[in-house]
């Protein structure tokens, strides 16, 4: 892009993650402007590729293969006549790809070493940490404040930390970033180690058990990657790691931590057909897959918003429960949804244009030893949450993917000098 518009695209981009922060302060008091933001980045991520095509007269493949995966899916919903309106196809089409239409406007518009993302960077990280403060100060109080209800993790002492984000999986989302941008930061001084303890930290009052798997991910990329490491020595430090690892749990079996993850597991596999939402349409994507292998049930019938009210559900013998009635936590894991939806192939697919994409990031912004393993992280890190959580489908999840690959640690934000773009 020119420079003139280059700018203008830049500052889209800034803009619109500021406001989507602001959405998310706003949201338990004004829910639509959260939604409204948070379609916003979604707009512009929509049109800055356009405007990029526009200039160049050329499209970049990535987004040529998004275009192509929103025609697959209106074209496969059709033809398996998954009884939807064609509309709530269409739109549905467009919000399972929020992910990837956000990476490219953030790849097109951005330059590497860009002082816009380490402005965001660098804000985002002490918006994280004054709202945790100010979350940990006022204790309940906080939480009427913000109209929130206390979440307590089985026996813990203290409800689930939200901070600023509103929801203590987008804190423990934003922290486990957090972790892994310090992890692979080339200084390694005493204010990055401290910033690390704290992201933990964090990760931990946040109570969020699957941000906890970042831990692990940094553990194993940081020695497969490492050129220092023997081939013997990294399989007997993995062996440590696992060991180690399998001794803390058992010495903290009886901690609030594992105490809840064992129960929930064992709800999930004993009463999940009353209880266990996220269990339950976990499983019946893979029983949707089987019956409908290897393309789904078709776009807008499972585990999605525009899904409501869908025969799929009947089918299933879901209709009847709380959750799906009211559409309440049924698109929170977005692997389910893309598998029941879309089967085997959208698996493949999605995942695999994902990975595309981080390497694509990796090649434009990122040049340090520590890229490499940094960007597998990253992936596998979203590749986890998004069996529980919103990724695919979460505009602000996936600004802060882009982000942060966009970002990449070898540059030293924390002295809060911004790099002149070369």
């Amino acid at each position: 892009m020119n420079n003139n518009t280059i700018v203008p695209l830049k500052l889209v981009i800034e803009v619109s993650l500021y406001l989507l922060l602001a959405g998310r302060m706003l949201s338990t008091f004004v829910p639509i402007a959260d939604s409204i933001l948070s379609n916003l980045i979604l707009l512009f991520s929509l049109i800055i590729p356009f405007v990029y095509i526009g200039e160049r007269y050329r499209i970049k493949y990535f987004f040529l293969y998004t275009l192509l995966i929103f025609l697959y899916q209106i074209g496969v919903s059709v033809a398996l006549g998954a009884n939807r309106e064609l509309l709530d196809v269409v739109f549905q089409s467009v919000f399972n790809l929020k992910i990837f239409f956000i990476l490219s406007a953030f790849y097109l518009a951005l330059r590497p070493n860009d002082p816009s993302a380490q402005r965001v960077l660098f804000f985002l990280f002490w918006f994280m940490v004054a709202g945790a403060a100010l979350n940990i100060a006022l204790g309940s109080v906080f939480f009427k404040v913000f109209n929130i209800e206390e979440n307590y993790r089985g026996e813990a002492l203290l409800p689930r930390l939200v901070g600023f984000f509103m929801q203590p999986n987008k804190l423990a989302y934003v922290a486990g970033f957090f972790f892994l941008y310090f992890w692979f930061m080339r200084n390694h001084s005493l204010t990055r180690t401290v910033a690390l303890g704290l992201t933990f930290v964090l990760i931990l009052l946040s109570g969020s058990r699957s941000t906890l798997i970042v831990v692990p991910i940094v553990i194993f990329t940081s020695i497969v990657f490492s050129s220092r490491i023997s081939r013997g020595l990294k399989v007997a430090t993995l062996a440590t790691t696992m060991i180690v690892f399998a001794l803390g749990v058992f010495i903290f079996k009886d901690s609030w931590l594992v105490s809840s993850l064992v129960k929930n597991v064992e709800l999930s596999a004993s009463d999940a057909n009353d209880h266990y939402i996220r269990g339950l349409m976990l499983y019946n994507s893979f029983v949707l897959a089987y019956q409908n292998f290897p393309f789904g049930s078709g776009v807008a019938t499972f585990g999605t918003v525009f899904s409501e009210a869908s025969p799929v559900y009947t089918s299933l013998g879901m209709s009847h429960l709380p959750h799906v009635r009211e559409m309440r936590g049924i698109f929170d894991s977005n692997f389910a949804s893309v598998l029941g939806e879309l089967g085997l192939v959208g698996i493949i697919v999605f995942y695999g244009l994902l990975w595309y994409l981080a390497l694509k990031f990796y090649h434009k912004f990122q040049s340090a030893n520590s890229a490499k393993p940094y960007t597998m992280s990253l992936f596998c890190f979203v590749v986890v949450i998004s069996l529980k959580g919103g990724v695919f489908m979460d505009s602000f999840v996936s600004a802060m993917l882009a982000l942060f690959l966009v970002g990449p640690p070898h540059i030293q934000f924390l002295k809060a000098k911004q790099r002149r773009v070369q």
